[in-house]
């Protein structure tokens, strides 16, 4: 048991949304090319993108420059922030 906790509390800091648990259907790892960035639960990858956004969970991701934005630009979270998503991968990793 002990060997469960300490794994809960390094996996912690990605949690997007814990408290939405009990409400949605599915959880989703988001991870890029050096490995996990986010966990999420949320009913659709969508809405676990705008949830880790939301989190600040997606830092190094976030578009600055607005001043040329490629035409497949993805906006995410409640603030529709820009989100290089070239490398970003978002897994289904659980449903019930």
């Amino acid at each position: 048991m002990a060997t469960w906790r300490v794994f809960f509390m390094s996996i912690r800091k990605y949690i997007a949304n814990y408290g939405d648990k009990s409400f949605t259907n599915r959880t989703y790892a988001i991870s890029n090319e050096f490995g996990l960035v986010a966990i999420a639960y949320a009913n659709c990858a969508g809405d676990a993108l705008d949830c880790a956004v939301d989190a600040d969970l997606m830092r190094g991701h976030i578009i600055d420059e607005f001043i040329s934005l490629p035409a497949d630009t993805v906006f995410a979270g409640n603030n529709g922030v820009p989100i290089n998503t070239d490398y970003l991968r978002i897994d289904e990793i659980r449903r019930r």
